[in-house]
């Protein structure tokens, strides 16, 4: 079992990604995508070899009409990261072997369910440094589904929120308000994308959603762990 860190460091290595947090992103809608391609022993097997931190991403009671044909891998990738189809196969093709390498047996699987390209990083250098550069373009942002907002919401406490939108409402003496503001515009910046932001009664309200969307994205996601951030730096 290969250790998350040198999970995502190998990626981040292969990928030609900088961001932390989408490497992450990607490489978790990989692992969801291609769990839902598998049998239930190929997704026990795959289960085993990622890191503790990722099997949660392998879903076990997965729906007949929620099962991704193997053919259709690359294109439901796509559409989850917001990028071309083939950025999606590159990305793809990083992410699996590194997943597999640790486990005969599970690239053996991986091999005789999922089209050979996938599971076997075979590219030449030049295409590689091509793919390298397309798979960098920042993935658009799309609708969360609730599952994935579930899942994204574990690791950020104090937000509540649907879909569409996500709230939290934080309180704080008076002379902390000031640093904190400082520190969630600077993630905004960073992120380049807006929370909104109201003083109430009850203390400082923050607000996300993707407004293009009307919709909860990744990006919201990122934002909130940020603010969360800036709240403990400034004592709240």
């Amino acid at each position: 079992m290969i250790r998350h860190q040198d999970l995502i460091e190998r990626i981040r290595t292969r990928s030609g990604l900088s961001d932390p947090d989408e490497i992450q992103s990607v490489t978790s809608h990989v692992i969801e995508t291609v769990a839902r391609c598998l049998d239930d022993s190929e997704r026990r097997r795959l289960a085993a070899a990622l890191p503790e931190q990722e099997r949660d991403l392998v879903q076990w009671d997965v729906a007949e009409t929620d099962r991704c044909e193997p053919a259709h891998l690359v294109d439901e990738v796509a559409r989850r990261t917001g990028r071309s189809a083939e950025q999606a196969r590159y990305l793809t093709q990083v992410v699996l072997p590194e997943v597999a390498e640790s486990d005969p047996t599970l690239d053996d699987s991986l091999r005789r369910r999922l089209p050979a390209e996938l599971v076997s990083m075979s590219v030449s250098p030049t295409h590689e440094a091509q793919l390298q550069e397309a798979a960098a373009v920042p993935e658009q942002p799309r609708p969360l589904e609730p599952d994935e907002l579930d899942r994204g919401l574990r690791d950020i406490p104090g937000w509540s929120g649907d879909t569409h939108r996500l709230t939290r409402t934080v309180s704080l003496p008076s002379h902390r308000v000031e640093p904190l503001f400082n520190a969630v515009e600077r993630a905004q910046a960073e992120l380049n994308h807006p929370a909104e932001i109201e003083q109430t009664d009850d203390g400082i309200r923050f607000t996300l959603r993707t407004r293009s969307l009307g919709a909860v994205t990744e990006l919201d996601l990122r934002l909130a762990r940020s603010i969360n951030e800036s709240v403990d730096r400034a004592g709240g």
